[in-house]
This record gives C-alpha cells, structure tokens and sequence, in this order.
C-alpha cells in the first residue's frame, strides 16, 4: 500500500490498487467486511465507511482500479499494510 493520505474530513484513507483475483470478479462495496494484516498480524476486522475514486465518493469500485479506503474505526494505515476483502457465507 502507498503512503496513507488524508481527507479534506479529516479522516485517513489507503490508497490502494484493487488487484482481480482470476477466480473471482471482485468489486469492492461500501459496508463490504475488511481486514488489514500487517505482516502476518491482523491489526482489525472492520468495514468500509467510504470509497473514492479521484476526488468523487462513490459506491462501488471494479478489479483494477486505484481507489482510496476509508474504514470505520481505524485510520493508522502503514506503507506495506494489506486489506483484505471477505464475505461471510451462512451454511
């Protein structure tokens, strides 16, 4: 991850490329859960508040794009920090 950048809110945001997974067609949603990994230490288990593309806020972003991350409850980014995107299933 790039170095964290700061809002105009006043919150932190990663900037992050989304990477595609072959597997599976990824987009990345507000409210989607999230963990960020630190080495190999998970720092939170958390979701995401806000998405930006450029300077617009929007909803969704698609495998590929860059994009910053605003998550709830955490905003102490570090250069080389992962966030990993997950979906809990019901069996």
């Amino acid at each position: 991850m790039p170095d964290p950048l700061r809002s105009k809110k006043s919150s932190t945001l990663a900037e992050q490329e989304t990477l595609p997974d072959p597997d599976v067609p990824m987009v990345l949603r507000k409210g989607a859960n999230v963990r960020v990994m630190r080495g190999d230490k998970i720092l939170i288990e958390s979701t995401i508040k806000t998405l930006r593309n450029f300077k617009s806020e929007t909803d969704t972003i698609e495998a590929g794009n860059e994009c910053g991350i605003g998550l709830m409850d955490f905003e102490t980014f570090e250069p080389d920090d992962v966030i990993e995107c997950y979906v809990e299933t019901k069996k």
